[in-house]
């Protein structure tokens, strides 16, 4: 519940800081769902570090890694690897699907990932196509003080109300 929550507040900062990729939202077909939340995971992973303890003696990118040793990976940077994803910096909802590591991989892969991207998309589709006139105020935006999990305390929102017109 926790990612879910995380990720749709950093991913509503990153598409207000983003104009080109948010106006993609509200004419998103069905079949680009699946694309835009893996994008979003992508970009924004919810979790940033983890910590791993090597089972065997193995070398990752010419470095020895001990058995027994505490390994930390950079989700974050994973998912941002230029030698995997071009331009990755930017949001590009039209880049060919790729699951993202933001729910781990192999052994450690979240159980609850599949559930989580329903969640995501669903309140994507809600926010973004069902009520696109909203905004967060970036200048008002709080992160919650965690190195692990990335997630916003505070992202102040207004919308713009259609007026109604009332007749006698």
């Amino acid at each position: 519940q926790e990612t879910v929550i995380d990720s749709l507040g950093s991913f509503a900062l990153a598409l207000e800081e983003r104009p080109a990729p948010r106006a993609v939202l509200a004419n998103a077909g069905e079949e680009a769902w699946t694309g835009i939340v893996e994008e979003l995971l992508r970009f924004d992973a919810p979790v940033s570090y983890v910590a791993r303890v090597a089972s065997g003696d193995l070398e990752i990118g010419g470095y020895a890694i001990e058995d027994g040793q505490t390994v930390v990976s950079c989700l974050a940077a994973a998912n941002r690897d230029p030698a995997w994803c071009e331009r990755p910096d930017e949001i590009d909802f039209s880049r060919p699907v790729r699951r993202s590591l933001a729910f781990g991989t192999g052994l450690h892969t979240c159980l609850g990932q599949h559930v989580a991207r329903l969640e995501l998309r669903a309140a994507l589709k809600a926010l973004y196509v069902e009520a696109p006139q909203w905004r967060i105020r970036t200048d008002a935006v709080v992160y919650r003080p965690n190195a692990l999990l990335r997630g916003l305390t505070s992202a102040p929102a207004e919308a713009a109300v259609a007026s109604v017109r009332q007749t006698a």
